[in-house]
């Protein structure tokens, strides 16, 4: 009995603990110090997720500005956890699923709440989602958010498992309208953040460039090379993801149109992309198929590529007949003409160019392993186009 009362008396690791931290701390230094543990772990959780379902992302984050990286992570991760709800759909109640995306309609307009009402406020302790907690600091710092594109992409995905992730895609134009909800949305949500003023050593060129006459060609040149991109991006996906779908939910998602075109069954593509072994008849005629959906894919690119190159022309004469000296200034020192706020969301469409060039490789055939093995060119690609201004 005395021993137990003596182990009672013991002060717990917990209480130690918290009586140490606060020594020679203030109540506003212990603020500031969780805050930026809060941060740095919502930070390294967001990363984490990029690491293991979006490597890609991952790589091209480091080609932001460090003091906008946090918002590139906000929007990559928020995507993949969309991505995860509309993956699982098919083993899951259509409840269940509804809530999920419920789940971040709510997230997202608590945070918009919360910054409408208070901006300059500290971080809420009972924000724990990690996307969230991070955004919620983005838009404290002042860097731009738009909340509309972002429940778009949250609907494109509850419309996908209702009815393209259900009964398979009609036609390209279908999966070329999911890309225009889903990835097209990231490229404007990033444009948006790299235009934020009060970062303007990113934004500075962009926003006077802006303000010239004649504005609305370079703003519609700007947004239809980001449509064109999300567009290819999203058929480039589930060119990628077509034998998944087959293996693990029986499921074929490529177009109805292009399947007839060839004048074969869903049920034989389904048993070609279930197995290795197919007749040479069904294997051409799944290639040909393949080639029809990829060649939509890459005209989206060459099409983002023209009018790329209309993009930089435009600015060009943009800054040489309405700019000023100051605008004049910063165009010679821009990298081949382009500011990186206009450009690096761009970049979001190197993945699906190298896609597409392994695709040709291998003759189109999308059984072939090597199509999902993650491409060392990659990183090599995305310095040839930050550098040279190519996509």
């Amino acid at each position: 009995m005395l021993l137990s009362s003596r182990v009672l008396d013991r002060p717990t690791v917990g209480y130690l603990k918290r009586q140490i931290s606060n020594i020679g701390y203030s109540k506003q230094e212990h603020e500031i110090l969780w805050r930026e543990e809060k941060l740095s772990k919502a930070r390294n959780d967001c990363m984490d997720l990029l690491q293991k379902h979006d490597v890609s992302s991952y790589l091209l984050s480091k080609f932001y500005p460090r003091e906008l990286r946090d918002m590139f992570l906000v929007v990559k991760a928020f995507n993949s956890n969309l991505a995860k709800i509309a993956l699982g759909s098919s083993i899951e109640s259509n409840q269940f699923t509804k809530l999920k995306f419920g789940f971040w309609q709510e997230q997202l307009d608590r945070c918009e709440r919360d910054i409408s009402s208070s901006p300059n406020s500290t971080l809420p302790r009972n924000m724990g989602e990690p996307v969230v907690t991070l955004a919620r600091e983005c838009l404290r710092k002042g860097i731009k958010l738009n909340f509309d594109n972002l429940r778009q992409m949250i609907t494109s995905y509850q419309h996908f498992c209702t009815d393209e992730g259900v009964r398979g895609f009609k036609d390209t134009y279908s999966i070329c309208s999911f890309g225009e909800g889903v990835f097209s949305q990231i490229n404007y949500t990033l444009r948006d953040a790299l235009f934020s003023p009060k970062f303007p050593e990113t934004s500075r060129f962009s926003l006077e460039l802006m303000d010239c006459i004649g504005k609305e060609r370079l703003e519609n040149l700007l947004n239809d090379i980001y449509a064109h991109l999300g567009q290819s991006t999203a058929i480039a996906s589930f060119l990628l993801g077509s034998r998944y779908y087959a293996t693990s939910r029986s499921q074929v998602l490529l177009p109805a149109d292009s399947i007839a075109k060839q004048n074969i069954s869903q049920e034989e593509i389904l048993r070609f992309l279930q197995s290795e072994d197919s007749s040479q008849q069904i294997d051409e005629k799944v290639r040909e198929l393949v080639f029809d959906v990829a060649t939509v894919a890459n005209d989206h690119l060459l099409s983002a590529r023209i009018k790329f190159n209309d993009l930089k022309s435009e600015i060009h004469n943009l800054v040489d007949k309405e700019g000023s000296l100051e605008l004049k200034l910063g165009w010679e020192q821009l990298n081949h003409g382009v500011p990186d706020a206009m450009f690096l969301p761009m970049m979001n469409g190197l993945p699906t160019v190298c896609f597409l060039e392994k695709l040709e490789k291998y003759d189109f055939d999308i059984r072939n392993p090597n199509l999902s093995i993650k491409d060392w060119r990659l990183a090599w690609k995305t310095y040839r186009s930050y550098s040279n201004r190519v996509i």
